[in-house]
C-alpha cells in the first residue's frame, strides 16, 4: 500500500489531518533503514559482532544473500536496504517502527533527565553541613 502512489494520495485526501503522521511514519522507516545499514556495515564490512532484533536481521540476511550472488557488482547501500525493507511484511515493518520510536523516546527521556538533574557541589556541601568541632563551641 505504501508503494502505490495512487493509494497514498487517496489516503492523504481522505485523512488530511493525518498527513503529518503518515510522513512521520515514512521518516521513521527511513531511519530504521539507516540503522539496519549501519548494523550491516558493522557486521560484514568492519567484522564486528552486532546484535540486532529479529526483524532487522531478516533484512540484513537478505541483503547479504544478494551481495553474495555477485560480490563485485552487488554492493550494499542504503537504497538496497530500503528495497529489501519494503519487501518485508507490514507487521514486521510496524514492529521495527514501533521499536525505533520506543528507543527514540527512551533516549529523549534519558537526555531530559540528565539535563534536569541538579548536581550537588560536594565540597561546599560538606563544609556547610559540618558542625564545628567541640573545642570551638562555647559552653554556657
Amino acid at each position: 500500500m505504501r508503494m502505490n502512489r495512487r493509494v497514498v494520495d487517496m489516503l492523504h485526501y481522505l485523512y488530511p489531518e493525518m498527513s503529518s503522521t503518515f510522513e512521520e511514519i515514512e521518516n521513521n522507516i527511513y531511519d530504521v533503514a539507516k540503522n539496519i545499514y549501519n548494523a550491516y556495515v558493522q557486521r560484514f564490512i568492519k567484522k564486528k559482532f552486532v546484535t540486532v532484533p529479529t526483524e532487522d536481521f531478516a533484512v540484513i540476511k537478505e541483503c547479504h544473500k544478494w551481495h553474495e550472488m555477485d560480490r563485485v557488482a552487488n554492493r550494499i547501500n542504503i537504497d538496497k536496504v530500503i528495497e529489501v525493507l519494503n519487501q518485508q511484511t507490514p507487521t514486521a515493518i510496524n514492529r521495527m517502527v514501533r521499536r525505533f520510536r520506543t528507543e527514540n523516546n527512551d533516549k529523549m527521556m534519558n537526555k531530559q533527565t540528565s539535563k534536569d538533574r541538579i548536581r550537588s557541589n560536594t565540597i561546599t556541601s560538606a563544609t556547610e553541613n559540618q558542625t564545628p568541632p567541640a573545642e570551638d563551641m562555647e559552653t554556657n
